[in-house]
């Protein structure tokens, strides 16, 4: 017997994929000035990404929440940039942060196995010299560099902080919750055993999907917004169409609990 949760799953990987037919139809529209190349690039890592995580979820996948989370980030750098341009300077003070940190750990330990390669091509003291004179230039300017929560804090998605990315968070890291869901089952023996795939729960595959189909409307609308095409109206009514999609969604859940319970 399917139940709510399943059908909802099996509907939202419909309007996954209707979805991406219409962010590729649409591309033609986006016709973005030179100011706009840094946004246009974020959307079109969330849209790869995108792609190629509905490969990831048509069968057992944990490596999925992983992927999504990493599309939710750029999600959040997306609608900061919309919102100030100047957020990219930013962007830009956290990767010469983690130069740094890099270069200071080559100069520190030249024994390292991992840096030897990468020493062959470069001088880390000058390296280092120079990615900290990048960041001090963006520090005085006032762009200091972001944390993964500062991400999204600044796209004004503090709930979400706190609730979906924290989730995602831990799944992506492996903690001991989703090692046991994963890979422990409980037999009519009264024993544990271990297996090395089992299917992915509707609850789990709901959520990884509404992300994914929350962020690619939300991201392709802010892009046409953005450049101004006339295609606007096409991702408004995909919102409409997501929040419908939800109320029907969650009522049905509702019903059943309370059918169950009766």
């Amino acid at each position: 017997m399917t139940t709510t949760a399943e059908s909802a799953v099996a509907d939202y990987r419909k309007m996954l994929s209707a979805i991406i037919n219409d962010v590729m139809a649409d591309m033609g529209a986006l016709n973005l000035p030179e100011k706009h190349m840094v946004p246009g690039a974020v959307y079109m890592t969330i849209v790869q990404s995108t792609l190629e995580c509905t490969d990831l979820l048509s069968k057992p996948t944990i490596t999925a929440a992983g992927v999504v989370r990493s599309i939710f980030e750029s999600f959040a750098d997306l609608r900061a940039l919309c919102k100030e341009r100047s957020y990219g300077r930013r962007m830009l003070a956290t990767f010469y942060e983690q130069k740094v940190k890099l270069m200071k750990d080559m100069v520190a330990n030249p024994s390292n196995q991992y840096h030897s390669s990468l020493a062959e091509h470069i001088d880390p003291a000058k390296g280092l010299q120079e990615a900290q004179a990048l960041l001090d230039a963006q520090k005085q300017a006032g762009f200091h560099q972001l944390s993964n929560a500062a991400r999204l804090i600044s796209a004004g998605l503090d709930n979400e902080l706190k609730s979906i990315y924290w989730q995602l968070c831990l799944e992506s890291h492996n903690n001991i919750a989703a090692i046991e869901n994963r890979h422990i089952e409980d037999w009519p023996d009264g024993k544990h055993h271990l297996c090395v795939v089992k299917d992915n729960r509707p609850g789990e595959l709901l959520k990884l999907y509404d992300t994914l189909v929350t962020v690619l409307i939300e991201s392709t609308l802010s892009m046409h917004t953005l450049a101004e095409s006339d295609r606007v109206p096409n991702w408004q009514k995909w919102q409409a169409i997501l929040g419908t999609f939800r109320t029907k969604y969650l009522q049905e859940m509702a019903q059943a609990k309370a059918a169950q319970s009766a």
